[in-house]
């Protein structure tokens, strides 16, 4: 008799499948710019995408709230990697207020589905950690 050790299968990987997309997938979010990285970490580990580098530009002083003193970029960019091995990339852009746009795009033509995996995800990240220090992950 072999006994379980309660291992469980990882959900499937994403991959760019479908038609080519037109554009990138873009959603605004609402959340707090400091758990941007969480955040894509977070929707990068459950969506099996490997983050292969990070990048800031800009700056939060161009336009935004004047009585925010908490600095930093305007625009994070992340180059991701697929389990297939297709590459992509994840912006984020600091908006007024708590708003948060998020644009994908995966694979040389776009993937509609995987890009839409990925944006969701964070989005839906984003909220559950809006106003808080911590907030349970959930597949």
């Amino acid at each position: 008799m072999i006994a379980s050790a309660g291992c469980v299968a990882p959900p499937p990987a994403t991959v760019a499948s479908g038609g080519p997309s037109a554009n990138e997938l873009e959603q605004i979010a609402q959340g707090d710019w400091d758990d941007v990285d969480a955040a894509v970490r977070t929707a990068a580990r459950l969506e099996q995408i490997v983050i292969e580098s990070r990048s800031e530009y800009g700056s939060v002083r161009s336009g935004l709230d004047q009585n925010d003193s908490s600095g930093g970029p305007g625009v994070i960019v992340y180059t991701l990697r697929t389990a297939r091995g297709d590459s992509g990339e994840l912006s984020l852009k600091r908006l007024d207020g708590d708003g948060i746009r998020v644009r994908c795009r995966i694979g040389a033509l776009g993937s509609a589905s995987a890009e839409a995996a990925v944006v969701e995800r964070v989005v839906y990240r984003l909220s559950a950690l809006h106003g808080k220090a911590y907030a349970p992950v959930s597949d």
